[in-house]
């Protein structure tokens, strides 16, 4: 799909029904900044309001979603329904695509606060220990490192 030749075309079929992003925007309960996006190529209407969109412009969904005027309007119900088949694939592999990103983000954040806390004993017992009142140093008991546990500012 071409987001440009999508949106160029939209915004021709808005201009010849001389309404502005707004008055189109209204029409359909969106902002007219998502109809600017559609015209400047940055994104393509939601496949729930296409039908809606077509109406409004006066073309049908196959003419909008390849972006130009059909000579041969035959058999449009199933060519529309083909074109809503193509765009819906689009639409669901972007989704997914999104929802991979999002999980693999998960999934690094949750391995590093699991390695942080699996290793915060070890980490905290490389750490010499100053016991002022006896001018020494020591390595950390298990009374250290529940103080310093209990002091650390994100577990009050």
């Amino acid at each position: 799909m071409n987001n440009l030749k999508i949106g160029s075309f939209i915004r021709e079929c808005r201009l010849n029904l001389k309404m502005t992003q707004k008055d189109l925007a209204e029409k359909l309960s969106l902002t007219d900044k998502a109809v600017s996006k559609w015209e400047r190529g940055l994104s393509l209407p939601d496949i729930m309001i296409l039908e809606d969109l077509a109406n409004i412009l006066g073309v049908n969904v196959l003419e909008l979603i390849q972006g130009k005027r059909l000579e041969n309007k035959k058999d449009s119900n199933f060519t529309d329904f083909i074109a809503m088949m193509k765009y819906s694939r689009t639409c669901i592999i972007i989704l997914f695509q999104k929802i991979f990103r999002y999980f693999a983000s998960f999934l690094i954040a949750s391995f590093c606060l699991f390695f942080f806390f699996t290793n915060l004993k070890s980490i905290f017992m490389e750490i010499r220990v100053v016991d002022v009142s006896q001018n020494k140093f020591h390595y950390p008991t298990d009374n250290d490192y529940q103080k310093y546990i209990r002091d650390l500012s994100f577990f009050n």
